[in-house]
């Protein structure tokens, strides 16, 4: 399958855009890992240590559960 990624920066090369993407939608799937399984549903905090904070609670919880 094909694939086109648009883009208006001319001046990076097609494999870098590519890449872009591909890291892009890895953080993608792992926020939708977060709000699924972890049921968090929006931050308390806004500093960067207030989220990983909740994320990794919420991570060690869920691990730590019963399946």
């Amino acid at each position: 399958m094909r694939r086109a990624f648009l883009t208006n920066n001319f001046t990076v090369p097609a494999r870098t855009i590519t890449q872009l993407y591909r890291g892009r939608w890895q953080i993608e799937r792992f926020f939708k890992w977060l709000k699924q399984p972890l049921r968090i549903k929006a931050f308390d905090g806004t500093s960067p240590n207030a989220v990983r904070t909740q994320i990794w609670t919420a991570i060690a919880g869920f691990l730590l559960s019963p399946f």
